[in-house]
């Protein structure tokens, strides 16, 4: 994400014709209000969503952690909470993910893999959708890896480093595969650009810019027959101020069998049952600014789902008020971005 929004940044700036000399020591140049500065967090106007992957026209999303299938068989196996609070780490009493039946045994969660629009719908219908590799999407479908070994080099001698040998492994993407972004604030000059080349990552690969209209998020059809609650769904990783909390400004409730979570997001508040979330993902990187490694962070991956009851008991205005939205810190990277399904 910060890579993307950094391109983004920098081809905005070349776009609006910027000496980036007078842009890195001028405070008052007119391009920070729109692109912002080299500080922690400002981006000016902008502000950003994603990071999507696309196979030819179809956005994919990542596919729902809570979902299980076995190696050499196209069923899927939902994990589900336990319905008895079991003493851990979170709690005396907490709700943890069991597995939804028998059969599931031996099943494991779909790392590395996507589903279209279409998949994600029924998802958040709170249904189990049918397996098919057209709206599953794996790595392999998407990238070629490549490993590749070299040697540093020293300019100054024209000779090699002894013994500083290093290994990368290069992704490449298919023909049919691109990245999505989507931005708010984007100036009037730069909306009408299209197939513009600019340089992308830490090597300098060329890559494409093109304009596409924004794509709809399918949402749920409410029907409060049989629903528990809402499912949110983690769109993008999710950065916690506090990484005690399970949500930001939720509050263990531990006086009730089992324990739950209390708190509220954008006006609705909720009742956290428990959650499924999948192994932290550590975000930093290298301050190019400062000249120094910026702070490494621990994130809620995408794909996590969060069991809520709505305290008012509107469905209906819960995922209004929470589809598409987002929470937690570095929102305008892209950050917590949830979807919102029915818990049935």
């Amino acid at each position: 994400m910060r890579t993307l929004s950094g391109a983004v940044r920098s081809w905005i700036g070349n776009q609006e014709g910027v000496d980036w000399n007078d842009f890195k020591s001028n405070f008052n140049n007119p391009l920070r209000v729109i692109i912002g500065s080299s500080e922690e967090g400002d981006l000016g106007q902008l502000s950003f969503q994603g990071v999507w992957l696309l196979k030819g026209d179809k956005r994919l999303y990542p596919v729902p952690i809570h979902l299980l299938k076995k190696e050499y068989e196209n069923v899927l196996y939902p994990l589900q909470l336990s319905e008895q609070g079991i003493y851990c780490d979170l709690g005396n009493s907490i709700r943890l993910a069991e597995l939804s039946s028998d059969e599931a045994q031996g099943a494991k969660p779909m790392e590395d893999t996507w589903v279209d629009a279409q998949t994600l719908g029924v998802i958040l219908q709170g249904e189990i959708p049918t397996y098919d590799e057209q709206h599953f999407v794996t790595l392999n479908q998407l990238v070629k890896q490549e490993s590749r070994v070299g040697i540093a080099r020293n300019n100054k001698k024209r000779a090699v480093e002894t013994g500083l040998l290093y290994q990368t492994q290069q992704i490449r993407p298919k023909a049919d595969v691109s990245v999505e972004i989507d931005i708010q604030g984007l100036p009037e000059s730069c909306q009408q650009s299209d197939n513009i080349l600019l340089r992308l990552g830490g090597e300098g690969r060329t890559a494409t810019v093109t304009h596409s209209q924004p794509t709809q998020l399918p949402a749920p059809k409410v029907n409060t027959k049989d629903v528990r609650g809402v499912v949110l769904y983690l769109l993008s990783p999710l950065q916690l101020k506090d990484h005690r909390q399970m949500l930001p400004g939720f509050e263990l409730i531990d006086t009730q069998q089992p324990n739950h979570w209390q708190g509220e997001i954008h006006g609705i508040a909720l009742i956290l049952n428990g959650a499924i979330t999948g192994k932290s993902i550590r975000d930093g990187g290298w301050n190019l600014a400062e000249g120094k490694p910026r702070i490494s962070m621990s994130l809620i991956p995408a794909g996590s789902l969060f069991f809520c009851q709505v305290k008012e008991g509107d469905i209906q205005k819960a995922v209004n008020a929470l589809h598409g939205k987002q929470i937690g810190e570095k929102q305008n990277y892209g950050y917590g971005h949830l979807a919102v399904g029915l818990w049935q």
